[in-house]
């Protein structure tokens, strides 16, 4: 039976603090369902506070046992925090690989205990242990280069969080000889050498959690605005979205000008009637698709709704307007379609105008709807474009 002193309670701040952390990461978790690396990491904090309070309660007391044991639990946690960020990177964690490490440790640690007790040396391969277990995904994970400022932030303090565990190893371990098999659990559990290892754990852990924390609620707000800009069935920018950009690029360059592209698909509505709403949905999506591919990388692309889209080309002119707007009718009346007839072929029809310096959006979009009007009434599968000079 262990005698609770202040030094143990000081020493079991820790584990409730990383405790604290996993509560969080489950809290989280639990509002965000998609974001499964969240549940990894509540589940590695989980381990990691597991390990240090049978560590300091000497629970079960035989030093052998507990070293495996406290031991086994952390090699955990080092693996679900390895599998968060495998998750996050796209990448499939190794876990046979990590389940025969992490056997090979326990092995070592087992020698360490039982043939030749030496708690200095488990120390040694537990740490060294901790930190090739989370370096393993590594390897892979640069090959995806982050593409943004947080996940460059997070991986840098991914690797420093590994490289703590070999720090403190080769640090915090004090020199000399270990102590008795009988005491060792004693002496790793409150002394100011497992104190200060502890605190390490603690602080880097900190920082790796609340970078990780910090990253996943940038990822979901991202994907919010994502779902609030985005058409659903599409993926291109809605109405609003478009307009909220246009504005901004026009803030940013108040002599932009640019041909405002508007397009119908032409006879739609037999689509849904004839084959159904699944084949008008192949439809809409492939033809997405299809503007996305003719149209330039500065270019915008939306859905305004039902089958308009729309399209804004900064600094076109007619003969790029009318190279991209033949490009997608030649497509277009070549495409087949799963969900229909061999016969059947899709056409739409274009209406342009141009947005110069000092008009609005809505007045481009106004003449571009009368050019889609009259390219209608001509007999549909038409293009019709505003001359420029009539924008000024």
């Amino acid at each position: 039976m262990v005698t609770l002193t202040a030094r143990h309670f000081l020493a079991l701040a820790v584990p409730l603090c990383t405790l604290l952390l996993a509560g969080c990461f489950y809290v989280c978790w639990r509002h965000l369902r998609a974001r499964r690396e969240l549940r990894s990491m509540s589940l590695a904090f989980t381990g990691f506070s597991l390990a240090l309070r049978l560590q300091v309660l000497e629970r079960p007391a035989a030093v052998p046992v507990n070293a495996r044991a406290t031991a086994a639990l952390q090699l955990g946690a080092a693996w679900f925090i390895t599998e968060a960020m495998a998750m996050r990177q796209g990448v499939r964690p190794d876990a046979p690989l990590a389940a025969v490490f992490g056997s090979a440790v326990l092995a070592v640690l087992g020698y360490y205990a039982w043939v030749v007790p030496d708690a200095q040396a488990r120390q040694h391969v537990l740490n060294f242990g901790l930190g090739l277990q989370l370096a393993l995904p590594l390897w892979r994970l640069p090959r995806r280069h982050p593409g943004t400022d947080w996940d460059r932030l997070l991986l840098g303090v991914f690797v420093v969080f590994a490289l703590s565990f070999f720090v403190r190893a080769l640090w915090l371990t004090p020199p000399g000889a270990s102590p008795p098999a009988d005491a060792a659990s004693e002496w790793l559990g409150v002394s100011s050498a497992c104190l200060a290892k502890q605190l390490s754990l603690l602080v880097f852990g900190l920082l790796f959690a609340i970078v990780f924390l910090a990253a996943a609620v940038r990822d979901t707000v991202q994907e919010l605005h994502e779902e609030r800009d985005r058409d659903p069935l599409t993926g291109l920018l809605n109405r609003r979205a478009f307009k909220e950009e246009v504005q901004r690029r026009r803030a940013e360059h108040p002599q932009l000008s640019a041909a405002v592209l508007v397009c119908d698909l032409d006879h739609f509505k037999r689509v849904n009637d004839g084959w159904g709403h699944a084949a008008g949905d192949e439809v809409l999506q492939r033809f997405a698709r299809l503007l996305l591919r003719s149209t330039r990388q500065q270019d915008l692309v939306a859905r305004f709704g039902g089958e308009e889209f729309v399209a804004l080309l900064p600094r076109a002119d007619p003969l790029a307007v009318q190279s991209i707007t033949r490009r997608i009718q030649t497509q277009l009346r070549l495409m087949g379609f799963s969900g229909l007839p061999d016969e059947v072929r899709i056409t739409a029809s274009f209406g342009v105008a141009w947005m110069a310096p000092g008009q609005t959006l809505e007045q481009a979009l106004a003449r571009a709807d009368a050019m889609l009007y009259e390219a209608k009434r001509a007999g549909r599968d038409r293009v019709r474009l505003v001359k420029e000079e009539e924008t000024l």
